[in-house]
């Protein structure tokens, strides 16, 4: 696994996403999701608000590749972040949190290619990242979440599935607090 994913990091440069990355105007204006604080643990938070996403226009704008380009980034900031955190707070932290508000998630984001990307991206993640997630916090969960969860859960990790949570957001500090 170690090896396939060394390849793959070279294949798609991404020891060099973080210097070399340039979020596309399309992404700096319309993505919903950022680095914001952190949790209880010193873990760095990723806000997604996945249900104000408008997947659609994001492939069609960016493109497959470069939501791909997008959430590699994402990883690697965060790699960054949680040794930035470790380092701040003096002890051991290898993983992050991240906060996925589905407020808004409708029946319009179960549109075939959105889900297909989606999976692609759960697939990088989990070949190429693996226990860099520490938490997945579900807030504002709509009726539509359930039929959501039950196409995709099956093609997730057993050990990736149990971090999923709905925890209250209480455990989260502000970024004026961290």
């Amino acid at each position: 696994m170690l090896s396939r994913s060394l390849v793959w990091r070279k294949k798609h440069g991404v020891d060099k996403i973080l210097s070399e990355y340039q979020e596309p105007p399309v992404v700096k204006e319309h993505f919903p999701g950022a680095w914001h604080g952190h949790d209880r643990e010193g873990r760095p938070v990723f806000l997604l608000r996945l249900g104000q996403m408008d997947a659609k226009g994001l492939i069609r704008s960016v493109g497959e590749e470069g939501l791909t380009k997008l959430t590699l980034h994402i990883c690697e900031e965060g790699i960054k972040l949680t040794e930035d955190s470790a380092h701040r707070l003096k002890q051991p932290i290898s993983t992050w949190t991240m906060l996925l508000d589905l407020e808004g998630l409708n029946m319009r984001h179960l549109w075939r290619p959105g889900i297909k990307a989606l999976l692609h991206i759960i697939e990088i993640c989990e070949a190429n990242y693996p226990e860099t997630l520490g938490r997945v916090l579900i807030i504002r969960a709509p009726r539509v979440f359930p039929i959501l969860w039950t196409l995709v859960c099956p093609l997730i990790d057993e050990t990736s599935r149990a971090k999923r949570s709905e925890e209250h957001t209480s455990e989260l500090q502000s970024p004026l607090q961290s």
